[in-house]
């Protein structure tokens, strides 16, 4: 998943332009990408609900056995570069201070994770 993940984000990022919405291309587009995501949030293995007060990138947060580096386009980028899954975000500095996250992680690299929890274990 991490190569695979993280290649088709480049070339999104790289060879699509969203553009205005007026336009068909942009919205098959966008279309497109939603599809996407859409389809790795329901491939998730596992959801977390990330809260926290501060920058909205949730970086040094733990989720299984990844720490959290990037959020970036729906995407959950670790510190080695891989991607543990999806995001949607519930809250943009919001509360009293201003300052309030509020994010739904869908881990959709688990399995990694998993490898390293039992030979922790051992």
């Amino acid at each position: 998943m991490d190569a695979t993940g993280s290649s088709l984000v480049e070339l999104l990022s790289a060879k699509i332009d969203l553009g205005g919405t007026q336009s068909p291309q942009a919205l098959r587009s966008e279309r497109f990408v939603e599809d996407i995501r859409s389809t790795m949030r329901q491939r998730a293995q596992r959801a977390f609900v990330l809260v926290w007060e501060g920058n909205k990138i949730p970086r040094g947060a733990k989720v299984l056995n990844h720490t959290i580096a990037w959020t970036q386009h729906g995407v959950v980028t670790d510190d080695a570069g891989g991607v543990i899954g999806m995001y949607d975000r519930l809250l943009e500095f919001g509360g009293q201070s201003g300052k309030l996250q509020v994010m739904v992680v869908y881990a959709t690299n688990t399995d990694a994770a998993r490898v390293n929890e039992v030979a922790a274990a051992d």
